[in-house]
Order: structure tokens, then sequence, then C-alpha cells
């Protein structure tokens, strides 16, 4: 569940810097503040839900809140220009066939170990 969240939470990373560098210091500010309360908030209902799993669920929503909220602020018109690049989809067809190697090799080292 935490997985889901990764990928959010790091392009937030990189959109965040951009608010930065336009002086947009405040507008950061609240929107992590914004995605912070809604984080523990969700995190306290799942987890007397679904327990651990709800709270790794929690962070993934507060990641993709985090994330929607700084998109919309940076301006979708930049996300998309961003996201047609073609070296994003030879980035993201290698990480994909990264993702099926390491798990091929994963279920052959658990074999060997077994």
């Amino acid at each position: 569940m935490y997985m889901l969240g990764l990928v959010p939470h790091g392009l937030t990373k990189l959109f965040a810097m951009f608010l930065y560098a336009n002086q947009k210091h405040t507008k950061a500010a609240k929107i992590a503040t914004i995605a912070l309360v809604l984080n523990v908030i969700v995190s306290i209902i799942l987890m007397n839900l679904m327990g651990v799993i709800g709270l790794a669920l929690a962070g993934s929503i507060g990641g993709v809140v985090l994330f929607t909220l700084t998109v919309r602020e940076v301006g979708t018109g930049h996300f998309f220009d961003i996201v047609k690049s073609k070296k994003l989809i030879y980035l993201i067809i290698g990480l994909i066939f990264s993702a099926f190697l390491l798990h091929f090799i994963n279920s052959l080292l658990m074999d060997w170990i077994r």
C-alpha cells in the first residue's frame, strides 16, 4: 500500500522546488499543511479500521493529495509538458522492465534459499 504513494511523493518534491524557485513559499507551505492534516485524519481513521495496512494506505492517499494540490498550483500545463516527453516514456518502460526483472530475480533467490 505504501508503494502506491512513492511516485506522487517523488514528483511532488520536483514540483515543490518549482514553487520555491518562483518565490511561492507560502503556497508550498499551505499545500504541505493541508496534506499533512488530511494525512493525520485519514491515518487515524484507517488505522482503526485496517491496522498497519491502513497507515500505509493513508500515507499514499496523503501523497496523492499533496501531488494533486502541488500540480494544481504549478499549473497542469507544465505537468503535461513534462509528461509528453519521449524520455519520460522510455524511463517508464525501463522502470517497468526493471520491476519485472527484480521480481524474477527475487523469486529465483527465494527458491534457492528455501
